[in-house]
């Protein structure tokens, strides 16, 4: 069996929605072992968008009796727990992994990542310990904890503004408990930062940290980091944009190729792109069967909380069908200003939904700005076209 060939085979079929041809080339993967954890993905993510959840789990335990250490296929599994609200199975399956390999962090990591969506912050912050200790390499432990603590400042920090301004007092001593939880968070994101000194998330977060605790010298230090990576960025897309063609041409069935942009190709088969949403740096999986850019209800609540939302943006309920078919209540807002790649977009169209861990999507309200685009997957680029 030609290895190569068969998994190329997956490719094409997923990016012609032939999913049933990438399900049998899937399943010869799979039996081949070609490709190693990826396939098991692959396989999931098709049986979760067809519905078949439980066909979806199965497929990924599979996956981790032979991959235990893949953190995709884990993470896979415990959405799919999550969006189900089966927190108890998943905490349950975690305990059982644990028993069987104490010494693997990822475990640990998945299970604080589950008491962390429970509220329960004790259980959260020793297991992501755990992991953080078991591996110091680990970024998303570091930076995990030092959300959570963040996260609790913020709402701290909401109950302090909330006081009426004739209780100075109360607004005082409200205000030094998030500052002091908010402080708690720095060395848990310093650490994520050192790690990973281009995440944006990270960044931001401590920039908005050390201005809330007063550290105004590391405040503006950073800023000056985020500004110099935005810059690095963009000359760096601008350089591959001008060296490479896709398939070396310059034009592609009439048209003029306007722009590439880069995207990250996930475990899925699914990609990434950097935005920058009304200033706040995002990620979004690119989806061109959403009709909208789709926010979760964390990530609206937090910017609103930071000024990347306004009130005034947000434009009334509406009714969204998910993959499932089923259909649940969320909001439309105006996303005032949307930069990708450089380019600006203004009053882009999104949905928020009433899902904590709902997936960032970048679908057509925005895709439709762009005019007519193909998807280059062997350098996994969106390409801009022009006639």
């Amino acid at each position: 069996v030609d290895s190569g060939l068969t998994y190329n085979i997956v490719l094409v079929a997923l990016d012609g929605n032939k999913n049933d041809v990438a399900m049998e080339y899937l399943d010869k993967c799979i039996d081949g072992k070609i490709k190693g954890a990826s396939p098991y993905s692959s396989k999931a993510n098709l049986q979760s968008q067809a519905g078949d959840e439980d066909g979806a789990l199965v497929t990924l335990k599979a996956g981790r009796e032979l991959y235990p250490n893949d953190q995709g296929l884990l993470t896979q599994e415990l959405n799919i727990y999550l969006k189900k609200g089966k927190m108890d199975e998943a905490l349950t399956n975690l305990n059982a992994a644990i028993e069987n390999d104490p010494e693997n962090h990822i475990f640990y990591f998945a299970r604080g990542t589950i008491y962390d969506n429970k509220k329960d912050v004790e259980n959260a912050t020793s297991n992501y310990q755990k992991s953080a200790e078991l591996n110091p390499e680990h970024f998303d432990s570091f930076y995990n904890l030092g959300a959570l603590y963040y996260n609790m400042g913020a709402e701290k920090l909401t109950e302090a503004n909330n006081v009426p301004p004739s209780q100075v007092e109360e607004y005082n001593k409200k205000k030094a408990e998030a500052v002091e939880i908010l402080t708690t968070a720095l060395p848990h994101l310093e650490k994520a930062h050192s790690l990973n000194e281009k995440d944006p998330s990270t960044m931001n977060s401590l920039k908005t940290v050390y201005t809330l605790v007063g550290q105004t010298e590391k405040a503006v230090e950073m800023n000056k980091k985020i500004n110099g990576l935005n810059k690095t960025s963009s000359t760096k897309t601008e350089v591959t944009t001008n060296s490479v063609s896709t398939k070396n041409i310059d034009n592609y069935d009439g048209y003029k190729i306007r722009r590439k942009i880069s995207m990250v190709k996930m475990p899925a088969g699914t990609y990434e792109v950097q935005c920058s949403i009304n200033g706040l740096d995002m990620k979004f999986i690119f989806d061109t069967g959403a009709s909208s850019v789709s926010l979760s209800a964390t990530e609206a609540l937090y910017m609103l909380k930071h000024g990347h939302l306004l009130k005034s943006d947000i434009k009334g309920s509406v009714n969204m069908q998910i993959a499932d078919g089923s259909s649940i209540e969320g909001f439309k807002v105006n996303l005032r200003k949307v930069i990708i790649d450089g380019l600006l977009l203004e009053n882009i169209e999104a949905t928020i939904t009433n899902t904590v861990d709902a997936p960032l999507l970048l679908g057509q309200s925005v895709l439709n700005k762009f005019g007519k685009i193909i998807i280059d997957n062997e350098n996994s680029q969106l390409i801009l076209l022009e006639q």
